[in-house]
């Protein structure tokens, strides 16, 4: 993980991570959660509008850099953006429910 809740230009990446490999993948996830099914899935909240932001702040990573993110790391890595979604089980802790890789840009 590089980086939590980082604001890039108008808009906000919940978590920044560098999955090894060769080459690295720079990986941008957006976390949902629902702590009752009652509202819908949190995999419902997340739009092809968000979908675009989320893209969007990735491709301007590497051009806008970070002090909480290495520079040279971004350049030259292969992108994703995934979705992660939790839900609270009996209201104790939080349980990953799924995991989506590499949500597809509008």
């Amino acid at each position: 993980m590089l980086a939590r809740n980082l604001r890039v230009g108008r808009d906000e990446i919940d978590i920044v991570a560098l999955e090894p490999g060769s080459p690295p993948t720079l990986v941008v996830v957006e976390v949902r959660s629902r702590s009752r099914p009652g509202f819908g899935s949190a995999v419902e909240t997340v739009d092809r509008r968000k979908v675009a932001r989320l893209y969007r702040a990735l491709a301007a990573l590497p051009r806008e850099g970070h002090p909480r993110l290495n520079r040279v790391a971004l350049r030259g890595s292969a992108q994703r953006v995934d979705l992660l979604t939790l839900r609270q089980v009996r209201g104790a802790a939080w349980r990953v429910e799924r995991h989506l890789r590499g949500l597809h840009p509008p």
